[in-house]
C-alpha cells in the first residue's frame, strides 16, 4: 500500500497546522466581504428579458428624473466619483425609459454613454441599481 492521499488524511484526522488550530471557531472568510454587487462579479449572467421583470419594475416618473438631474448638477463637486457615476447611470437609464425605449436598449445606451463600453454585464448591473 502506498501513502494515504492528503484529502483522505485531512478528512480522517482533521487539519493540524498552527494557523489552522488558531482559526478554529472563527467566522468564515466570506463573511467579511460585501456580496451586494454579486452581479458585477459573475461573468456568465446575461441581460434578462423585459417580460420577466415587468411586474417588478415601476415606470419612472419625470419627477424622479428631474430630481436626479438637479442632484447631479448641484452636488457635482461634493460627490465621490463612484457615487456620481452611479447616479449618472441611473439618470441616463431612466431618461431612456421615459422615451419608451426597451430596457435592454436603454441599459446598453446608458453603458455606452456613461462607461464608454458595450458590456452586457454592466448593462445588467445598471438595470438592477435603477430599481430603487
Amino acid at each position: 500500500m502506498g501513502k494515504t492521499p492528503k484529502l483522505t488524511y485531512y478528512d480522517k484526522w482533521g487539519p493540524s497546522g498552527l494557523w489552522t488550530e488558531a482559526a478554529k471557531g472563527t467566522q468564515k472568510l466570506e463573511s467579511f466581504f460585501n456580496l451586494q454587487d454579486e452581479s458585477m462579479q459573475e461573468g456568465s449572467q446575461d441581460i434578462s428579458s423585459d417580460e420577466e421583470e415587468a411586474s417588478m419594475f415601476v415606470q419612472p416618473s419625470e419627477d424622479i428624473v428631474l430630481s436626479l438631474e438637479k442632484d447631479l448638477k448641484e452636488n457635482f463637486n461634493e460627490m465621490l466619483a463612484k457615487e456620481y457615476v452611479t447616479k449618472r447611470a441611473i439618470f441616463e437609464y431612466l431618461k431612456h425609459l421615459l422615451k419608451e425605449e426597451k430596457k435592454i436598449k436603454a441599459s446598453m445606451d446608458t453603458v455606452n454613454i456613461v462607461y464608454n463600453s458595450n458590456s452586457k454585464l454592466t448593462a445588467t448591473w445598471v438595470q438592477k441599481i435603477a430599481k430603487y
